[in-house]
């Protein structure tokens, strides 16, 4: 039986597997940040991630412009209070570094470290993983059986989890059989870093057909703009995969939070299609009739505001009088004919 510890967590066999919510770049304020925390913890997470890196770093000194109103990096000055908050909450706090040096400035306030697969090769990050000795959780994406041993070997005595990933960002396709795949080929705990849209039936198969024992979802709490918030999750979605991991999430009939947009516009309803005025007769193709709408109506989504009038209705609604002015493009609503 193979496992490690992380802070309080056994990972691997036997044990139910450990989730990061890797909140990556969906952050503007320290605030922000904080939010993250408690919302990864409020989700059922076992772990929060933050990454910190400089363009210098990642590109050479000097060569990458710095972007105006993009965050270059997560302020080292701020994890004392993020490891601080992440301890308050009770969940454990993980941050990626992307050098040897914000390696050593990560270390006091973390238990474990996280290497990004573009930093797999980076020699001198995994020679000062392995001096620190804590374990590591290594990214596979985009690499082969060669450079992930090389890897190996420069970490060990090091306890390491590979995570099995599509470095695509969304990814359209995982078949996570590579859970599987590396764990057979390199006897090692595997995990899964999900960078996929797909927050339900992905991660699932990964975790229960394959046994990852560490899944990674990025996640935005906020509602970033940046790199990571097209493949991140909001808190609902974070929650209903946990839930299906555990086993308690319940498949219903009827509209999930992703099919909101659908219910603000784009499903049919009772539309004027052209200026309706006090007194018109409503005729069907002449003056309103059955179509989307290009306006959102975020009451839609609230089932105790009666605000339309369902399509199902328009043989009641055809030759009513109007008792109010309706413009073009705006939906029928109650009250506004007899």
């Amino acid at each position: 039986m193979m496992r490690h510890l992380i802070g309080k967590y056994q990972i691997g066999d036997g044990c139910k597997p450990f989730i990061i919510a890797e909140v990556g770049s969906n952050w503007t304020t320290l605030d922000d940040c904080i939010q993250s925390i408690s919302s990864a913890k409020l989700c059922g997470a076992d772990a929060v991630k933050f990454q910190a890196f400089n363009y210098d770093a990642l590109y050479g000194p000097g060569l990458m412009p710095l972007v105006e109103g993009h965050n270059p990096s997560l302020p080292l000055a701020w994890l004392p209070k993020l490891k601080d908050w992440a301890d308050t909450c009770d969940i454990e706090f993980m941050c990626s570094a992307f050098s040897p040096e914000l390696v050593e400035a990560v270390n006091p306030y973390v238990n474990v470290h996280k290497v990004a697969s573009a930093e797999l090769s980076h020699v001198r990050i995994l020679e000062k993983l392995r001096d620190l000795g804590k374990p590591v959780i290594l990214s596979t994406g985009s690499r082969g059986p060669a450079e992930i041993e090389s890897a190996l070997r420069v970490l060990a005595p090091v306890p390491v989890i590979l995570m099995y990933c599509v470095a695509a960002y969304p990814a359209k396709s995982n078949d996570t059989l590579g859970v599987e795949l590396l764990r057979q080929k390199f006897n090692h705990l595997v995990g899964f870093s999900d960078h996929s849209i797909d927050y339900l039936t992905t991660p699932f198969q990964a975790v229960a057909t394959h046994k990852a024992c560490v899944l990674e979802k990025h996640v935005n709490f906020v509602e970033a703009k940046g790199p990571d918030s097209d493949h991140s999750l909001n808190p609902g979605e974070f929650k209903a995969m946990i839930l299906k991991i555990q086993g308690k999430f319940e498949p219903r009939i009827g509209p999930t939070h992703e099919e909101h947009p659908m219910i603000i516009r784009h499903n049919r309803r009772l539309l004027a299609i052209c200026d309706i005025a006090v007194g018109d007769t409503l005729q069907e193709g002449v003056n309103f009739g059955i179509y989307r709408s290009l306006k959102d109506d975020p009451q839609a989504l609230d089932p105790f505001v009666f605000n339309h009038i369902s399509p199902f209705a328009i043989n009641q609604v055809t030759g009513k009088t109007a008792m109010r002015a309706v413009k073009a493009g705006d939906t029928i609503k109650p009250g506004q004919c007899i």
